[in-house]
């Protein structure tokens, strides 16, 4: 009887990437960098609105204007922590994208290269696992 042999599937991409070679962090810190923008942009167009009224009674608001006033400087203050964001997430995306283009060292390609090959070879008492491994 003939022992079953089951070979590692062979891939091209490294291991922690897609098919498209860029690491799922690059992808991740994209997203975030995207939302952070789009977040930067709607806080600073309601803090926008919120200050053309308030210019409507400036230099002299009353008091009961306080709350818009209060909620003028949330919506910047939001806008520019997301922008902040942005900035830090786009950056790292960056990062993401320039160190997965590297080359790898001789190391990482010999074990690229190593393939694994099981054998299933049955046995007096059941069935025995092969491990042996082989340069591809």
């Amino acid at each position: 009887m003939m022992p079953a042999r089951v070979q590692a599937p062979l891939s091209d991409t490294p291991e922690g990437t897609h098919a498209s070679g860029l690491p799922p962090a690059f992808w991740v810190s994209s997203g975030v960098a995207a939302a952070a923008l789009t977040s930067f942009t709607v806080f600073s167009l309601l803090g926008h609105a919120r200050q053309s009224n308030l210019s409507e009674c400036s230099p002299g608001c009353s008091p009961s204007h306080r709350a818009d006033f209060d909620a003028m400087h949330r919506d910047y203050l939001i806008g520019d922590i997301s922008l902040g964001v942005a900035v830090a997430s786009a950056g790292a995306a960056t990062w993401f994208f320039l160190s997965s283009h590297s080359k790898p060292s001789a190391d990482q390609a010999r074990a690229q290269r190593l393939v694994e090959r099981v054998a299933v070879v049955p046995s007096g008492a059941g069935v025995s696992l092969v491990v042996s491994s082989g340069r591809f």
